[in-house]
């Protein structure tokens, strides 16, 4: 955990996640993620190396978000 999340952060714990499914065989077919400025193409880019599709919220859609986060 960090206080103050950045791109460069959350690219590597996307490696580290990927890393530990890897380990236990299984694979990230689906991301759905919101569009914080944090998740920069360097982090999809991690997910679509491994074949995974990104699949973004909606803007301004606070229903659609509140899913993605759980």
């Amino acid at each position: 955990m960090t206080a103050h999340p950045h791109a460069a952060w959350v690219t590597q714990q996307a490696r580290n996640l990927l890393l530990v499914l890897e380990e236990q065989g299984r694979r990230v077919r689906f991301l759905l993620r919101d569009r914080d400025a944090k998740f920069c193409h360097s982090f999809d880019d991690v997910f679509r190396s491994e074949g995974a599709d990104i699949v973004l919220t909606p803007v301004q859609a606070p229903n659609a978000n509140a899913n993605a986060e759980r």
